[in-house]
């Protein structure tokens, strides 16, 4: 998520044209709004996935799922292996979660495979 941020952010800065006068001022600011907007989105599914995760919502976790399938091939052969690793913990658990397996009933049963909690 900061990954992409940054990678907006500098998309965003790389655009910006500044005109230098002789009084410092800056005249012109040519802003990309679309990497703007996509960095914007891309928060706003990552909180919507998160806050799935923490309720078992599966929909919530499909959101981002989709944006990063969306997202997945804009910038080459980095991006698409990128957003893979990020789009499969995301399939699974809201395979997990339609199916039963992950649940505020049943998180005891599976707290086990979490990293670093004491069985």
């Amino acid at each position: 998520c900061l990954g992409i941020i940054g990678l907006s952010s500098m998309g965003a800065m790389s655009s910006m044209s500044f005109d230098d006068d002789s009084m410092g001022h800056m005249n012109h600011v040519d802003v990309n709004w679309f990497t703007i907007t996509v960095g914007v989105l891309n928060v706003l599914c990552s909180a919507a996935a998160i806050y799935g995760a923490v309720i078992y919502n599966s929909y919530l976790v499909g959101v981002n799922a989709v944006f990063l399938a969306f997202t997945m091939f804009n910038m080459g052969i980095l991006s698409v292996v990128a957003n893979g690793f990020f789009i499969y913990p995301h399939a699974f658990l809201i395979h997990y979660i339609e199916n039963g397996i992950m649940s505020e009933d049943n998180y005891e049963n599976e707290r086990q495979s979490c990293c670093c909690v004491p069985v």
